[in-house]
């Protein structure tokens, strides 16, 4: 029996069921309404009353996995009939004469007839040839919808009762091969209520994967919707979709053939496209992302806050009065009473996964689309099923029954595996010697190196010149180093501040961010704001990975607690969440978790934060979260997309550069902490070092630093001006941070 597509017929079959069962599903019917709609629904497929009861009872106790068919011995067909050919023929004439006839009353007539005996034709097997010949039930209801729909305008009462998705083409970018032109398409999803784009983005292909992204970023973003509206398009129509969505209890409805006016709202919203795409021309955009960018601006500050007509005409149509500057379709969603459902985004993420079988080869790799993935040898010549996500398609996750599910890594070829090996070092062709090392300061040459021997030989030196510095200033300890003692480390009035923010979002478990540019103290800062909390009162936990995952994220933080990770990253929240009660209630501690270079994480791993933090109800939260990053962490915390992380933040921190007065001050501690003389820099020097610097502790230390090498070099116990604008224009080489 061949397991797979048993269970491809067992899902196939429940997203039958479950489309059937749809309608019936909605909390606002009458129970007269409901009972009228049962009847309709099991007339027009041919099933009986108790077979709707059965799957509406199997949803709402076990969900989607509840209609799948019980699990059975596979049992082969028997034999057709001699004249089943004539049969068929005589039962598509039964159908045309009255299209309403089901699959039972045909072969009832049929049997009557004496074109078959009684119990010889299956029910299953007359409905799949019928279907064939383009006489099954779906096929004839939307002829049917086809010659009695009607157009009329509708709009749902609330938010999130429908959503509206369509494709529209947009212009072509020189985004292919050699700068060839691409044409660009345009997917959305649109609230049939507000008319709120929950997400639209320019895509560079048309395929079935744009509009799962699609609606698997608008759930993400605005929760969970109780239905859909799409045209017959062949990427509305894909099975994974309606698999994805209705695993999610989300019903999918399709317009009628041939019925452009069912989608007047798509319509409407492709006329302020097709204005946008007129306007994005004179930009002359010549990327993607820059388009999307665009768009993403248009759709907030000109779409989203202007009046909508359709709003107008909705409550107008009830009699209701409309303000006379009218209603725009953001203020329309957020006046809105029904709250918003959201979901688990690892909820959300395996309803939106593909899968696949794949044949492990004798190396233990799977192939996927022309790439090698590496397994585990245990796997050879076995069948595993692989998960992945279409627009990610670099991440597969194995599964095989009795093996935990695991990530399979692409295969990389080593050096001595590849198709055009190099030549045998003998065989190379001589190279020039590499330009001696040449130390600055040092005014001479030494002989040919290596760059790590370059690199050591520089830091030896740096370290003898430090050395040499040091005893000519008559310092006991080095003044502009990294390693300086906490108690010792410049407070500037900022970081004084900040440490005291710091401070009450650990005490009170709070949300902080903290920002500032490069080499502005923000780590200096979280080193101080670390030592000084109490370890009887606080569990310090600290990450720093640019590539950071939400699953990583939670494996990382369970690793400091000594705890084994879970692989999927929703067990692997709560049984953090359910650690850091533990460490509350047990050792009485507060958890305090700083995430350094958050600037660099992506946009999946920042929503999770959401998720994280939304603990009992969001009446709670169960850490402290100080994410810490460059300047451009606030920027990307600004759009839209991240308003509901935004929302959450309690605290932020933003630690500017030191001014002329602040600079001086600086440079003086290091000087105290050095324990030598505190006037070695004129008034004119530290004027060019506060210039050159611009007020970053970072460069400060580095133009002093070497400041006081050359000077020592030198023989001069005083730094002027002439000599800091000699080591700025010879030694800082415009880059050195």
């Amino acid at each position: 029996m061949n397991t797979s597509k048993d269970n491809k017929w067992r899902d196939g079959k429940a997203l039958e069921r479950y489309t059937l069962i749809a309608p019936l599903l909605e909390g606002s019917l009458d129970p007269a309404k409901r009972l009228q709609m049962r009847e309709d629904i099991a007339s027009r497929n041919g099933i009986s009353l108790r077979s709707l009861y059965r799957y509406e009872a199997a949803f709402k106790k076990e969900g989607f996995s509840g209609l799948k068919p019980a699990e059975r011995p596979k049992q082969h067909s028997a034999k057709l009939p001699d004249n089943f050919k004539e049969i068929l023929e005589q039962a598509v004439q039964l159908k045309r004469e009255v299209p309403t006839r089901s699959v039972n009353q045909i072969i009832y007539i049929l049997e009557l007839e004496g074109w078959a005996p009684a119990g010889t034709l299956k029910r299953s097997t007359m409905q799949r040839h019928l279907y064939n010949a383009g006489f099954g039930q779906k096929q004839m209801q939307m002829y049917r919808d086809a010659r009695n729909s009607s157009s009329k305008r509708f709009c749902k009462p609330h938010r999130m009762m429908l959503i509206q998705g369509d494709i529209k083409y947009g212009i072509k970018l020189p985004i292919g091969k050699n700068g060839a032109m691409v044409q660009t398409y345009l997917s959305s999803a649109i609230d049939d209520h507000s008319r709120y784009v929950l997400h639209s983005r320019f895509y560079d292909n048309q395929e079935e994967s744009i509009v799962e992204d699609t609606f698997h970023k608008a759930i993400l973003k605005a929760g969970k919707f109780d239905a859909c509206y799409f045209d017959n398009g062949s990427q509305y129509i894909a099975r994974q979709l309606r698999f994805s969505l209705s695993r999610l209890g989300i019903t999918i409805r399709h317009a009628p053939v041939r019925s452009g006016k069912s989608k007047g709202k798509c319509e409407k919203f492709h006329q302020i496209v097709d204005r946008f795409l007129a306007e994005v021309k004179v930009h002359n955009i010549r990327t993607l992302e820059g388009l999307n960018r665009h768009w993403s601006n248009y759709l907030e500050e000109y779409y989203h806050t202007s009046p909508h007509a359709g709003i107008r005409e909705y409550y107008e149509s009830m009699g209701v009065s409309v303000p006379e500057g009218g209603i725009s379709p953001v203020q329309e969603w957020n006046r809105d009473s029904r709250p918003l459902t959201f979901l688990d985004a690892s909820v959300v993420a395996e309803a939106f996964l593909h899968h696949e079988e794949r044949l492990v080869d004798k190396g233990a790799c799977i192939s996927f689309r022309g790439k090698k993935f590496e397994t585990r040898p245990a796997l050879i010549g076995c069948t595993v099923g692989i998960a992945y996500d279409p627009m990610v398609p670099e991440i597969l996750t194995v599964s095989y029954h009795g093996m935990e599910p695991f990530t399979a890594r692409p295969l990389k070829i080593g050096a001595f595996c590849d198709k055009n090996p190099a030549l045998p070092v003998s065989m190379q062709p001589k190279k020039r010697n590499l330009p001696a090392c040449w130390m600055p300061w040092k005014r001479n040459r030494h002989s040919p190196c290596s760059a790590g021997q370059m690199r050591s030989r520089l830091a030896a030196t740096e370290r003898m010149v430090g050395i040499m510095y040091r005893s000519f200033f008559e310092m006991e300890r080095m003044p502009f180093v990294r390693d300086v003692p906490i108690q010792e480390l410049y407070e500037s009035p900022a970081m004084s501040e900040a440490l005291g923010r710091l401070a009450y979002a650990a005490d009170r478990q709070l949300f902080a961010v903290i920002t500032a540019d490069a080499g502005c103290g923000k780590s200096t800062l979280l080193r101080r704001f670390s030592g000084s909390l109490s370890k009887d009162e606080y569990l310090f936990l600290y990450l720093s990975d640019s590539k950071l995952t939400p699953r990583w994220f939670y494996k990382s933080m369970l690793d400091q607690l000594g705890i084994e990770s879970k692989f999927y990253r929703g067990d692997a929240k709560r049984q953090l969440q359910k650690e850091v009660e533990i460490i509350r209630g047990v050792q009485k501690k507060k958890v305090v978790c700083i995430l350094d270079e958050a600037h660099l994480l992506e946009k999946e791993t920042i929503e999770e934060f959401r998720f994280l933090l939304n603990y009992r109800f969001d009446s709670m939260s169960p850490m402290a979260l100080i994410l810490a990053g460059q300047t451009e962490l606030w920027d990307k915390l600004r759009l839209q997309r991240y308003a509901a992380v935004r929302q959450r933040i309690d605290i932020n921190c933003v630690l500017p550069h030191f001014d002329r007065a602040e600079t001086e001050r600086y440079i003086l501690s290091h000087l105290v902490y050095a324990g030598g003389r505190q006037d070695i820099f004129t008034d004119r020097a530290l004027d060019d070092i506060y210039k050159e610097s611009t007020g970053i502790p970072r460069r400060i230390n580095r133009i002093c630093e070497k400041s006081l090498m050359y000077a020592s070099q030198q023989g001069k116990r005083l730094i002027d001006e002439h000599l800091v604008r000699y080591i700025i224009e010879h030694e800082m080489l415009g880059g050195d941070v």
